[in-house]
């Protein structure tokens, strides 16, 4: 029944006028539901859930410029985003789209449409399922941008970009990183990040921890970051053990791997990079500080 409740007041919140509502459910407590459902343009809608086992399910259609956001806080929440529409943001103006404090926490945002954005943190260990499901993210449409920020252990995301775009974007930070331009400050380690894109679309990022694994799939004329002298793009990486898996396939690719061992202190050991690239005008370049590390390059 606090579901029902629930989800009829956010309804009504939805419905009472035409452009510009907000649907807000604050829930403090075990095992609680909330549902909020909103149709039409610039509508806002926000689950704040504290405790264990919450399950939050926010689902905007029919417009544009559409925000959701859900934060939980607890073990084994359940929190899931449909956004379908164009010009969405799956977060607010200053949190992730699904901020998430805990361990064994499970998450999805689905978009359908051009132009949207989706943020993803996870501030604990394990996230993904208790079944081993990674955090996902789906964005069907052009010029997206999705977001993931690991700090913690054993996380697992993926983020699917599909119908592509010169301009579909993703970047993942774990380890803390603090924006664009920021840098991993704290360790983290066992996370597993995945990434499909097609059609012009760029990969990029930031890790600092061990035994993590990132894996890029990319097909058309896609980038894995670019290198400048002002920026840090690409994918860079500071820890021992890790795992960097880049698949092109089509041409006038770009990937760019970084291996840093002393920047953060770390040892930089025993890293593999497998960069894989298939057609012609493609760009490999591999970066390496450190010891027994490990890097292939098939170009083919």
């Amino acid at each position: 029944m606090k579901y029902l409740l629930l989800l009829a007041f956010a309804l009504c919140l939805a419905a009472g006028a035409s452009a510009q509502n907000e649907a807000i459910v604050t829930q403090t407590g075990d095992g609680n539901d909330a549902g909020i459902t909103q149709t039409g343009a610039d509508q806002f809608g926000k689950i704040e859930q504290v405790g264990d086992t919450n399950e939050g399910v926010i689902s905007q259609s029919g417009g544009t410029e559409n925000r959701a956001y859900i934060r939980q806080g607890g073990d084994l929440n359940d929190g899931a985003i449909t956004q379908i529409g164009s010009g969405n943001d799956a977060l607010s103006e200053t949190s992730p789209g699904l901020d998430i404090s805990g361990d064994k926490n499970h998450t999805d945002i689905y978009q359908q449409g051009d132009e949207n954005y989706a943020r993803i943190a996870a501030n604990g260990d394990q996230n993904g399922d208790v079944n081993g499901n990674a955090i996902v993210v789906e964005q069907v449409g052009f010029r997206h941008r999705g977001q993931f920020f690991f700090t913690g252990s054993g996380n697992q995301g993926f983020i699917d970009q599909t119908a592509g775009g010169q301009f579909d974007y993703v970047y993942f930070g774990a380890g803390g990183a603090n924006g664009f331009a920021g840098r991993p400050v704290i360790t983290a380690n066992d996370n597993i990040v995945q990434f499909t894109q097609s059609g012009g679309a760029t990969a990029t990022g930031f890790l600092a921890g061990d035994r993590n694994q990132i894996y890029v799939n990319q097909s058309g004329a896609n980038n894995v970051g670019t290198r400048s002298e002002t920026s840090f793009d690409g994918i860079n990486v500071y820890g021992n053990d890790n795992l960097i898996e880049i698949d092109q396939s089509a041409s006038g690719n770009n990937a760019w791997v970084t291996i840093d061992g002393e920047t953060y202190g770390t040892l930089g050991n025993m890293n593999t990079v497998d960069i894989d690239q298939t057609s012609v005008g493609n760009a490999a370049t591999v970066d390496i500080n450190g010891s027994g590390n490990n890097a292939t390059v098939v170009q083919h």
